[in-house]
């Protein structure tokens, strides 16, 4: 018999984990149900199409994990390929008027030797 999975009462130290699975869970479930690549969607910057509002998730999703991993000291893995598909994106999408040192900082350059991962960091303007 398997010991039981314990999970913690929360993430990040205040949000309750079963809220933020609920969460994700949902968020899969949308973006993978019939039409929702091609679905208009309200955002806080204007309507996009299902497609370009899924990735603006993955690299938010991508560069504050990374922001999450590097102040906790954290290993952050993600595959290279995944990385690499959020990064061209990201290059197209992200216009020089966001660069506003609110929405996202100046772009800064990698380490040498940096992970696709730190690379894209140093895209949206973090410095590692």
């Amino acid at each position: 018999e398997e010991p039981p999975t314990i999970e913690p009462p929360f993430v990040y130290g205040w949000v309750p984990a079963s809220e933020l699975r609920d969460t994700m869970v949902g968020l899969l479930q949308a973006v993978s149900s019939p039409g929702a690549m091609e679905r208009i969607i309200a955002t806080p910057v204007g309507p996009l199409p299902g497609a370009t509002f899924a990735r603006c998730v993955a690299f938010d999703g991508l560069v504050h994990g990374w922001d999450l991993a590097t102040a906790t000291g954290v290993r952050f893995e993600v595959p290279d390929e995944v990385v690499d598909d959020v990064a061209a994106f990201a290059h197209q999408a992200l216009a020089p008027a966001m660069r506003d040192g609110d929405t996202f900082k100046d772009e800064v350059a990698p380490a040498d030797g940096a992970t696709p991962i730190q690379r894209l960091a140093a895209f949206s303007g973090r410095a590692a």
